[in-house]
């Protein structure tokens, strides 16, 4: 997640229990809005609900390319399509490429792509073997193109 992104949210549309956790890795600010408030805020401004229902609509897509991703591609794939979201997202250029400086450890990389932390180890360890990355303790150097080879695979 980066800045102003949303999480939770579906608690607040009725879901009872969040299946999912967050953690923070960096120092961030948490703002918390309690369901009285948010249920009051949707009903009283349309346009925070069209947001909220924007928000959900993109995490119902996201949430199916991950599933079609999951059922259809080879890991390798799944792990450099992340690479490039994590590249567009937190991303830095930089004279060899692309820095990724990201504190997320292979088992975070693992839940991303619903693999083991091995195979995660394996797949990065082969594309810096093939000169595809370079990594070092929390950053990844994107040195090639990895949306052509997550589209190749």
């Amino acid at each position: 997640m980066g800045p102003s992104d949303l999480f939770g949210g579906l608690t607040m549309l009725g879901q009872r229990c969040y299946p999912q956790n967050a953690f923070a890795q960096t120092t961030c600010c948490v703002l918390v809005i309690t369901i009285t408030d948010f249920r009051y805020l949707l009903r009283t401004y349309s346009e925070v609900a069209l947001n909220v229902l924007d928000a959900v609509a993109r995490d119902l897509e996201a949430a199916q390319a991950t599933i079609r991703a999951i059922s259809t591609l080879p890991v390798e794939a799944r792990i450099a399509r992340v690479l490039v979201r994590l590249a567009d997202r937190l991303g830095e250029a930089d004279d060899g490429g692309i820095l990724i400086q990201s504190p997320l450890s292979q088992q975070d990389l693992a839940a991303m792509v619903a693999t083991t932390s091995e195979t995660v180890s394996r797949v990065i360890s082969g594309l810096r073997r093939s000169g595809d990355i370079e990594t070092g303790r929390q950053w990844i150097r994107n040195r090639t193109n990895l949306a052509r080879l997550a589209d190749e695979i």
